[in-house]
């Protein structure tokens, strides 16, 4: 792996993960936002209100299966940011000086990303040594919309493995987790396929996930599909049969290799092996980002044409 390809893995675990409280942190939080923690709430609140009022009627909000603001963490958070970012380069502190002063004095604020409480996944903002959330109610919509504590007791966790994964995905998104022995050339760097209510995704698509199976060599990801098929724990022969057929649809010039129906062991690691070589898709920044500008076609494969297959009624497996 070269140099500028180590980078950007870097920056991917980085812009994820809660940086180390030092003590300029500690005191910073202490002298400028736990000295107003009514004023930093209600700041936060209103950059939520701000939020609700743009998205909630975008157009995006209108194509989702589910109303504004469930499953938008991300959007929420990214938004919070952006207008917290503007009031500190204009200037304004009619509101929130707390947290303006803590930002100009030092002060840390990035976003995190990760499991929270060993239920789900969620994107919030570390400032300083504080936990804050700004899209509490995506998951449950009866919750407070703004959480902030302390950053050492929100539960928060890095997803650093395969497996830590595939356990919160299938909590979150309610939905059978399989190996990914359809598309065994994918499989290295998308082990894992996600039936997410007649969508079959691949996964993790997550940045940070995907840095640490690259840095590990890819050695988790090929144990958990090699166990899965000696357990015969692979796709059902239905949404094998089906999936094939809307992936062989949308190849669109891209030779996504063999698709298989029945997991194939060999095939696997054969796949694992190709990552792995000089020359392979992960060896150097150039191949890494030819090879997901090319697998961004697939991406995931609709399967709703199919959905009695998929999922019979009494299966669930809804968003």
């Amino acid at each position: 792996m070269d140099a500028p390809l180590e980078a950007v893995l870097d920056s991917w675990i980085d812009s994820a993960e809660p940086r180390a409280i030092d003590q300029c942190q500690h005191d910073l939080t202490e002298k400028f936002l736990l000295a107003d923690p009514v004023g930093v709430e209600r700041f936060f609140g209103a950059l939520r209100a701000e939020t609700d009022t743009d998205m909630a009627s975008s157009p995006v909000s209108r194509q989702r299966i589910d109303p504004y603001p469930k499953g938008f963490c991300r959007e929420i958070n990214d938004d919070m940011l952006a207008r917290l970012r503007r009031r500190v380069e204009s200037g304004d502190v009619s509101d929130g000086a707390a947290v303006i002063d803590f930002i100009r004095a030092g002060g840390l604020v990035k976003p995190i990303w990760g499991d929270l409480r060993g239920s789900y996944f969620q994107n919030a903002t570390q400032l300083g040594a504080l936990y804050v959330d700004v899209s509490n109610d995506t998951v449950d919509v009866t919750k407070p919309k703004v959480e902030i504590m302390p950053l050492a007791q929100s539960g928060m966790r890095p997803i650093r493995s395969i497996g830590h994964y595939i356990e919160i995905v299938g909590l979150y998104w309610n939905a059978p987790v399989y190996p990914n022995t359809l598309l065994p050339a994918l499989s290295p760097m998308f082990p894992v396929l996600v039936n997410v209510g007649g969508t079959l995704v691949l996964g993790p698509g997550d940045r940070p996930i995907l840095a640490y199976s690259i840095k590990d060599g890819f050695r988790e990801a090929e144990a958990f599909i090699q166990a899965a098929i000696e357990r015969g724990e692979v796709l059902p022969a239905a949404l094998a049969d089906a999936a094939a057929e809307a992936v062989g649809n949308r190849r669109s010039g891209f030779d996504f290799g063999r698709i298989r129906v029945e997991a194939d062991a060999a095939d696997v690691s054969a796949a694992f092996s190709r990552f792995r070589a000089p020359g392979g898709p992960v060896q150097d920044l150039d191949s890494f980002s030819r090879f997901l500008a090319r697998a961004r076609q697939l991406g995931s494969v609709d399967l709703l044409s199919v959905a009695d297959a998929i999922n019979p009624p009494d299966s669930g497996g809804k968003v």
